[in-house]
């Protein structure tokens, strides 16, 4: 799909149910697109982190630290899908408002657990 036929069904969205979806941002789309969307949303998420290994090394969380303040500075907060890392989560560097992780759900499939002591 094309960004406008994304945006189109937003727009779509919103008039039928009067509530503003969340914008997913993917880096592709840029960093124009990313302030834009930063300074018209109260809440955005940050898609494609589950799927590239690059996000998967703390020597590049730099980049997410940046896009989250860059969101903080327009009182926007930011929702890291796919965004596993518990050493980070379990931190107080912690950068994302919010995260989520299919990960999780395959824990309980398995009947395991992740305790921190």
């Amino acid at each position: 799909m094309s960004l406008e036929d994304i945006e189109n069904i937003r727009r779509k969205i919103y008039l039928e149910t009067h509530k503003k979806p969340i914008i997913v941002h993917h880096f592709e789309r840029g960093q124009e697109y990313w302030l834009k969307t930063c300074k018209e949303n109260e809440l955005i998420a940050i898609g494609g982190l589950a799927i590239n290994p690059k996000y998967k090394n703390s020597e590049n969380w730099s980049v997410l630290l940046e896009k989250c303040e860059e969101a903080h500075s327009y009182n926007t907060k930011v929702h890291g899908l796919g965004f596993t890392p518990l050493t980070l989560l379990n931190s107080h560097t912690m950068f994302f408002d919010t995260v989520d992780s299919t990960t999780w759900n395959y824990s309980k499939r398995g009947y395991s657990a992740s305790l921190n002591e």
